[in-house]
């Protein structure tokens, strides 16, 4: 019997030096029943030059051009394309191990969940070799994506069922969290996650990608995407208000940091921020989420930002 198909996802923009790496990662997958699909988001180096070269050589891959839009609206142009039964996004600059999707859907059909995830390694690290696996429940998988530690919001460790989709979608004004923001849209409809920290996965660092480029206001958007959450926690899952409220306070936290870091000067939106922390401070109290070290700062940085760039200076 033919085993269900795989749709790999690849938005790609200025991607040349990486790409092939990370199609010969994909195409030599132990599980081969793969269909694999490269938006390019109007590169100006010669990542359509290499994507085409792959699908001259492998029937599996398709390539579709448009004009640049984004990173959310490629991914939405990506999920229009699937035809797979499962699928899963891959950044254009980073590479799998050789066994990442037949590991995530073996584990995922054991369990009979809708989401399987693995861990990860920094560039070429050498991944390790033991990990751990847990089966959770609905219910289960939002409480620890709440929590936001070990079951985290990113997209390319995730091996999804499709018929999750439905109507979800990226939204495209946001432009930091908003695959988080997917994430919690699928999770609405799964019935379980499998949740495995097998490193087989490879994420390249890069300093031009917004997470890890200086704070302005596109990394402003990662606010609003918890403010969605912690409302339809309120709405729909009224006991986890706590957590949702804390890890607002700690996501608001972070982005002062970043912004401390990078000497952003809107006034307007610092004080967004700080409004954030002080609002849902009370919180990290009551939920083990933060460190000592971390509450302190928020209670410094929600009244003083000046005094918590200070604070940034020496932690550097």
């Amino acid at each position: 019997m033919d085993k269900p198909v795989v749709s790999i996802l690849i938005p790609a923009y200025n991607a040349a030096a990486y790409l092939p790496q990370c199609l010969d990662s994909v195409l030599n997958q132990t599980y081969q029943d793969l269909q694999v699909v490269i938006v390019d988001d109007g590169s100006k180096d010669n990542t359509l030059d290499v994507c085409q070269r792959y699908v001259e050589k492998d029937c599996r891959v398709e390539v579709y051009h448009q004009k640049n839009q984004g990173v959310a609206a490629t991914r939405n142009i990506l999920l229009t394309k699937i035809k797979g039964d499962y699928f899963l996004f891959v950044d254009s600059d980073d590479w799998l191990e050789l066994d990442m999707i037949e590991f995530l859907y073996e584990h995922l059909a054991k369990n009979g969940t809708d989401i399987a995830t693995c861990g990860n390694v920094v560039n070429d690290e050498k991944p390790a070799v033991d990990y751990q696996e847990f089966r959770y429940s609905k219910k289960q998988a939002i409480k620890e994506f709440l929590y936001h530690i070990t079951f985290r919001g990113m997209l390319w460790n995730k091996l999804i069922s499709s018929h999750l989709i439905g109507d979800c979608k990226f939204d495209s004004d946001i432009s930091y969290g908003e695959d988080a923001l997917f994430v919690w849209d699928l999770l609405q409809h799964a019935n379980g996650v499998t949740f495995t920290t097998k490193e087989l996965y490879h994420y390249r660092l890069n300093d031009a990608g917004i997470s890890l480029g200086a704070f302005g206001d596109k990394k402003m958007t990662g606010c609003l995407v918890w403010k969605q959450i912690c409302q339809n926690v309120k709405d729909t899952f009224p006991e986890y208000q706590c957590i949702a409220n804390a890890r607002a306070c700690v996501e608001a936290v972070l982005l002062l940091r970043s912004a401390a870091r990078s000497k952003y000067k809107n006034k307007q939106n610092i004080e967004i921020l700080q409004s954030i922390v002080k609002q849902n401070y009370p919180f990290l109290s009551q939920v083990k989420m933060a460190s000592i070290s971390v509450k302190l700062y928020a209670y410094v940085a929600c009244r003083s930002f000046w005094l918590s760039s200070q604070i940034e200076k020496k932690l550097r």
